[in-house]
């Protein structure tokens, strides 16, 4: 990836992040992201380019942190101001207020509630977790090697320059649902792609490691992100089935834990991540309770079960089913790794049906922890889900 400052009609030198690909026998550049104005960035911090090119000789997911980070800040601000805008219009001499003050006015750099808009150095920064030291000691104590060394810097310094678990994401599937000419995960939302935004928002946590991706052994689409650029993230060979790919990848992490994670789930929370491993990390205290945990939602709909049909297109209603007892089980899911391996392996052994990493824990009995995480963690199966991710990223992502 490079750095290009291209100055438009209007006169005004903007500042873009690109990167070159051969594309039959051609040199194609293809823009990644976009910084802003170069006049307004160099106000905020003279020596932006300077550490945006460090940052790009690098490798470094940093290039995309902020913004991923802003953009799930202007969707909590979005979700809170929801119902008290809606209260508003209810009433006779209410009115709907302009975007800028459900979310707050469109900058470039990371919203902050206190003070505005931050630094855009930040832009180039990991963003920091929510959780007090205490919380960060409690994740060291589980999920750290065991030949973890710490500097001067303590437990908070250690996450932040090496993180504390690899996440898998399986991406050698075609997802026939969607429909579409290739496959769902490389289908574009805005200069990147599903799977581009998925990784990169795995790697703005400061919990993750590496992030593996399992794709298929001729995939001709990967070679075409920025992922290749970065050094935290690896690609291996998937299988014919997503737990093939799920298994390869856990064979190529090196933390004692892993998370495996959805590629056409891109509105995975940052938060979400943070608590799935919070609250795992507390059923380890003592004689562990839980072997791991997966993140769910509840069921808004009321669910029902259709009656076994031998073919055709009718489908009868056999019953209503509780609605309180059913959760989608949603990902990450964080377990062991070696417990996960062996998991899977007798499984695909006596040829179980394996859906998620916690139907392989389940069938041997473990106890696997629920979290419920946000909604909107939801996966692009359907035309109408890319629809809703690209509204959503039109509304809240940061504008420069």
């Amino acid at each position: 990836m490079y750095v290009e400052i291209k100055t438009p009609a209007s006169g005004r030198k903007y500042v873009y992040l690109k990167r070159s690909v051969r594309v039959n026998g051609r040199v194609k550049h293809i823009t990644v992201e976009r910084f802003g104005e170069l006049n307004e960035l160099l106000a905020q911090d003279p020596d932006f380019i300077t550490k945006l090119n460090e940052k790009c000789r690098a490798g470094s997911p940093d290039l995309f942190s902020a913004k991923l980070h802003a953009f799930e800040h202007n969707l909590q601000a979005a979700l809170t101001n929801a119902i008290s805008t809606s209260a508003a219009v209810a009433t006779p001499e209410g009115t709907i207020p302009p975007k800028s003050q459900v979310i707050g006015e469109p900058k470039c750099g990371v919203q902050d509630s206190a003070h505005g808009t931050a630094s855009v150095s930040l832009l180039l920064a990991t963003p920091p977790s929510t959780l007090q030291e205490s919380e960060l000691q409690e994740l060291f104590t589980v999920y750290a090697p065991h030949d973890a060394l710490m500097d001067s810097s303590g437990v908070s310094g250690f996450i932040k320059e090496h993180g504390l678990v690899d996440v898998v994401v399986p991406a050698a599937g075609i997802g026939s649902r969607m429909g579409a000419e290739v496959p769902k995960q490389y289908l574009k939302l805005d200069d990147k792609c599903v799977l581009e935004h998925t990784v990169l928002k795995l790697l703005t946590s400061p919990f993750v490691h590496n992030v593996i991706v399992a794709l298929s052994p001729d995939d001709p689409y990967y070679k075409y992100t920025c992922l290749v650029d970065l050094k935290r993230v690896e690609r291996v060979n998937g299988g014919n089935e997503r737990v093939d790919s799920v298994l390869t990848g856990l064979k190529a992490a090196r933390t004692p834990w892993v998370m495996v994670h959805d590629a056409a789930r891109p509105l995975i929370s940052l938060a979400d991540i943070e608590q799935l491993l919070l609250q795992v990390a507390r059923t380890q205290q003592g004689s562990p309770s839980h072997c791991g945990g997966i993140l769910v939602a509840p069921m808004a709909d009321t669910v029902k079960q259709a009656q076994s049909v031998t073919g055709g297109d009718q489908a009868t209603i056999d019953c209503t089913l509780e609605r309180k007892h059913l959760l989608r089980a949603l990902t990450p899911q964080l377990f062991k790794r070696e417990e996960l391996i062996s998991a899977i392996e007798q499984g695909l052994k006596l040829k179980a049906t394996l859906t998620d990493e916690a139907s392989a824990m389940e069938r041997l009995g473990h106890k696997v922890l629920m979290v419920e995480g946000s909604p909107l963690n939801f996966k692009l199966t359907q035309p109408s889900d890319l629809l809703l991710t690209k509204a959503l990223l039109s509304y809240l992502a940061p504008r420069c």
